[in-house]
């Protein structure tokens, strides 16, 4: 993941089957535990949501921005016992 803010970052993972919410370290690397394998789409977006940690969209009143977020363009495919690498994920107006 590649973010210049502050706060926490929320990864998931999904296809039309599973919706799975991925682990991020302290250095904005993320890791895939106890996924099935299959075809996935990925994206993550800043955990800013004070009532749970889905995304945040924003509020019109009070006027609150949304969460910057990014998605990986690419399906990802995962099969038991593989690496996955390679993947970047660019959230916000990372320099």
């Amino acid at each position: 993941i590649l973010y210049d803010g502050e706060n926490d970052i929320i990864v998931e993972i999904f296809n039309s089957e599973i919706n799975a919410k991925v682990e991020v370290d302290e250095s904005n690397n993320f890791i895939f535990e106890n996924i099935y394998p299959s075809s996935y789409y990925i994206w993550a977006y800043e955990d800013i949501n004070t009532v749970s940690d889905s995304y945040f969209n924003g509020t019109l009143y009070p006027l609150k921005l949304g969460a910057d977020f990014g998605i990986y363009n690419d399906i990802i495919e995962i099969r038991k016992n593989w690496d996955v690498e390679g993947i970047k994920i660019i959230i916000g107006d990372y320099n």
